[in-house]
């Protein structure tokens, strides 16, 4: 809804009645393209001479300082004149040294480039001996013997005579050019966007400043953008993208996203828990249908009663501890009390490593081929105490999937959904080989018949994984064979449409959730994904059948604080900023860990141009999340637009830096490191050449 604030390197390729079209072939020299270059003959073509003059070092102008106009001097007192300095007599040396560089020139001219290097070394000899490296007829040898080199294929030495130039003076446009070429050509792609930065950021500099003084502009005064620049900006690109990608440790998903990984395991809590509470509402007597929220507020006296069960049972055989230990961390994950969570996980974890069994530490790539995956879980399955159930092997690694997957630990993660997966395809055959008479599987499981709805409930918590893991084809076969299994699965619908939604595929993904809801109407993710898409979809045409879908997810949970975001991202569509503060604002009253609501508020403010109110906002979603990508990333880009000094864009670049490596989405880590790269580049650029900002405001 915001367009970051970008500096980029080719913005000068847009500029109206601008050279965009203004390229510099390879190895040609530029000295004849300047007005001031006393060597070029007025008609030279633009490759004929590479003797030049180079432009005097440039005032860096405070753009904050108020610069004085220049004095007419007093008519009735004029100043008398100073003497005329003396002019200095050149020595021999001089002469010839302004003789060979004018025959190199001539040779050159006539492509006798063997010729002219040899004439270019002398008074290059000559120069080193008699004026120094940093001399003004040194760096006039030096660069215009690099353009020789450059023609005789020998990029190395070229290079080195550029180092030399630039070394003199930082400010050299043509040389940072020449190497800036040559280093493309040998692949050293920043060095070059460096040197190329620097030259358009010199040429933008000269341009403003003949603009300050009301000097005449023409095409000659825009930058020069070479013809390599779009490849050199992609392959600088991808090369930080795939750097960044390499440091990223992602962190462990929030709550927010905690929730969406838990959607799939309440399905299963839903089938194994709510019998019981039903049961335990009516004395035991016929099952009635219970709200959510009683259900909710059941497992949460659960939580309670079980840690309390566990800690009776501390210290006695493996088979007790680890039972209690699991109905402790099963009601904790479904109440969403993640401290106590984690606590039982670990406790798990060190029963089964203290155990005779050992620790079950197998790990696979998440994506990895199914009869791997089953190979490792058969392992876990053999580490399991054999005194536990069906169901209780099953619920135990099912949640130690659950949790690792929680905590980004993808390759643990796999091998425990498939050990479970694998135990439930085992008792649901038993119960068919026993027989349609048979209990021993019904009071087994809890359920008549559950088998079927959980092993598709873990095959979609493998598809679960996948995703997170970016195995996209991997996800929709698990989800395939899933629907394969049971074909009126809501379940599987929804995670279908979310996987059509992350590959752009917003009919598809319309389509899988309207089956969805017909399957199942109370589905409020159902009714609240449909919306969101219906919202974006073209342009906001749909965003009548969106508002259907809220009202239908606020009938069925109220002003849950998900309705009420998507209820403000849909009265932002509509360009309705004040209500959408107001729902966002709600949302963050009844959720007090929902950055992403000030994240929105942000979003608002700054499309009413308040950017104090949308930084306060952005810094408020930081303070929640300090690895939120989106937050860290649009505040440095705020705060380009009052303070473009290199001190403070160098600490902008550490921020989007930060905001990268924090990147959990393809599309998050290229916006980041499209801007990183841009302003990493005029930084070094800067201080390269001694510029106190990165631009004028």
């Amino acid at each position: 809804a915001v367009a970051v604030v970008g500096i980029g390197y080719y913005l000068y390729t847009k500029r109206s009645g601008s050279g965009k079209d203004k390229k510099v072939p390879d190895g040609k020299t530029e000295g004849t393209k300047h007005a001031n270059d006393a060597t070029a003959a007025p008609a030279a073509p633009p490759q004929a001479t590479p003797a030049e003059e180079p432009l005097p070092p440039l005032v860096d102008v405070d753009p904050t300082v108020p610069q004085e106009a220049p004095q007419a001097p007093s008519v009735s007192a004029p100043a008398p004149e100073p003497p005329s300095p003396p002019v200095a007599t050149p020595s021999a040396e001089e002469k010839a040294i302004e003789q060979l560089a004018k025959e190199g020139i001539k040779m050159f001219k006539a492509k006798k480039f063997e010729a002219a290097l040899a004439k270019f070394n002398v008074a290059f000899n000559l120069c080193i001996t008699h004026m120094g490296h940093t001399d003004k007829s040194t760096v006039r040898v030096a660069h215009n013997r690099s353009a020789v080199l450059e023609k005789l294929g020998r990029p190395e030495e070229a290079l080195v005579d550029c180092d030399l130039v630039i070394a003199a003076d930082p400010r050299h446009k043509k040389s940072r050019l020449r190497r800036s070429r040559l280093n493309y050509k040998a692949g050293n792609r920043w060095e070059s966007l460096i040197d190329v930065t620097a030259m358009i950021m010199l040429t933008e500099r000269e341009l403003h400043a003949k603009i300050r003084q009301g000097r005449q502009v023409d095409q000659r005064d825009h930058p020069t953008i070479p013809d390599y620049m779009q490849e050199l900006t992609q392959g600088v690109l991808d090369d930080s993208k795939a750097s960044l990608r390499e440091r990223q440790d992602p962190p462990p998903p929030t709550e927010h996203e905690m929730h969406a990984i838990l959607m799939s395991y309440d399905y299963y809590v839903a089938l194994h828990e709510r019998q019981e509470a039903h049961e335990a509402a009516n004395g035991g007597g016929p099952a009635s249908k219970l709200t959510r929220t009683q259900v909710q507020a059941r497992r949460a006296e659960r939580v309670a009663e079980s840690v309390a069960a566990y800690d009776a049972v501390e210290g006695t055989d493996l088979v007790s501890q680890l039972r209690a230990c699991l109905d402790c961390l099963e009601r904790a994950i479904s109440c969403r009390e993640y401290e106590t969570a984690a606590a039982m996980a670990t406790k798990l974890e060190e029963l089964m490593a203290g155990s005779d069994l050992g620790a079950a530490e197998e790990t696979v790539a998440p994506n990895a081929a199914a009869e791997e995956a089953e190979a490792a879980a058969a392992t876990c399955l053999a580490r399991t105490p054999p005194e536990l159930s069906m169901q209780d092997t099953a619920r135990l690694w099912l949640l130690l999937g659950v949790f690792r997957h929680m905590n980004a630990q993808y390759g643990r993660a796999r091998p425990a959904y498939t050990a479970a997966l694998l135990k439930v395809r085992e008792a649901s055959a038993d119960v068919q080989t026993a027989g349609e008479g048979a209990t021993d599987g019904e009071e087994e499981w809890g359920l008549p018949l559950a088998m079927l709805p959980f092993e598709v409930c873990l095959m979609v918590h493998v598809a679960d994984l996948l995703i997170d893991a970016k195995a996209i084809n991997e996800a929709r076969r698990e989800l395939m064979m899933a629907m394969q299994r049971q074909r009126d699965s809501a379940l599987v619908y929804l995670h279908l449409a979310h996987l059509k939604n992350l590959q752009k595929d917003e009919a598809g993904a319309v389509q899988d959730l309207e089956k969805c809801i017909e399957l199942a109407p109370e589905s409020v993710l159902g009714h609240l994904r449909i919306a969101s898409i219906y919202g974006a979809m073209e342009g906001g045409k749909h965003l009548a059948k969106a508002k259907e879908h809220v009202k239908c997810a606020e009938d069925l949970v109220g002003g849950r604080s998900d309705v009420l975001m998507l209820r403000g991202e849909l009265a932002f569509l509509e360009k309705r900023a004040e209500p959408a503060l107001k729902f966002f604002e709600r949302a963050a009253r009844g959720d007090t860990k929902n950055f992403v609501a000030y994240y929105y508020r942000a979003m608002v403010f700054i499309e009413q141009d308040k950017v104090p109110e949308a930084q306060a906002e952005l810094r408020k979603a930081i303070e929640i999340n300090p690895v939120y990508s989106m937050a860290i990333l649009q505040h440095a880009t705020l705060e380009l637009n009052t303070d473009a000094s290199v001190a403070r864009v160098a600490h902008v670049v550490d921020e989007i830096e930060r905001s990268a490596l924090c990147a959990k989405t393809d599309e998050e880590l290229e916006e980041c490191a499209q801007l990183y790269v841009t302003l990493k580049a005029q930084v070094e650029s800067a201080q390269e050449l001694g510029f106190e900002y990165i631009r004028e405001m």
